[in-house]
């Protein structure tokens, strides 16, 4: 677990430092790029949440 963040946070770091060093050829990348970022930090609490209500024990 600790490993994938960890490569996954340095693919993002390489993401973002080709963005900004290419900017001027693909000014859309930078915002891709952080919304990426964005995605990757909070995809992990959200499908911890989901994971977490659906092996709850039902309402009665």
């Amino acid at each position: 677990m600790v490993g994938t963040r960890l490569l996954l946070g340095a693919f993002w770091l390489a993401t973002l430092f080709l963005a900004v060093a290419f900017r001027d050829e693909a000014p859309g990348a930078l915002p891709a790029v952080l919304a990426g970022g964005v995605v990757l930090l909070l995809g992990g609490v959200v499908m911890r949440a989901v994971d977490k209500r659906r092996h709850r024990p039902p309402d009665r």
